[in-house]
């Protein structure tokens, strides 16, 4: 009964989790005319399918593993998470840029290249800043402390 209760909530993660990039991926499909509808909700079914059953048989292998003494726990499972929740945004961010048109796909890569810029602008600018400011409070506590010994020797 465990194992059943945890294979239903480990498929039910793996559909909530592939849901929204199928629902995009294959509304774009749609639109940009390269599926019919009939098509596009035959392939998200199978989609999202597949990835109920591996979210599941996932979680159905970490239960049956538990039962047998092997314990997964945060030094497994943290690691495991970031590598394949990783691996999981680059695939799914690439089927939607994939299902994305040409002229879309351009005026992003556009726009990114601006952003880019703004960005690599911002950063020198503040590394600027920051070198000017580091180079004052430098100046500044070189002279508290010329000024603190000057005082307590009498020399200068």
């Amino acid at each position: 009964r465990i194992v059943l209760t945890t294979v239903a909530k480990g498929g039910a993660i793996g559909a909530l989790v592939e849901l929204p990039v199928t629902t995009a991926e294959e509304t774009l499909h749609v639109f940009n005319k390269r599926k019919t509808v009939k098509q596009a909700t035959k392939d998200a079914a199978q989609t999202v399918g597949v990835a109920t059953v591996v979210g599941g048989a996932a979680a159905s292998a970490l239960t049956v593993a538990g039962t047998f003494g092997f314990t997964v726990g945060a030094p497994v499972l943290v690691p495991l998470a970031v590598v394949g929740g990783s691996a999981y945004v680059w695939v799914s961010s690439d089927r939607v840029w994939n299902a994305l048109d040409d002229e879309t796909r351009a005026a992003l890569k556009t726009r990114l290249v601006v952003v880019l810029g703004a960005i690599g602008n911002s950063f020198h600018k503040w590394r600027d800043r920051t070198r000017v400011a580091t180079k004052t409070a430098t100046e500044t506590l070189q002279e508290y402390i010329y000024v603190a010994l000057t005082t307590v020797t009498g020399r200068e």
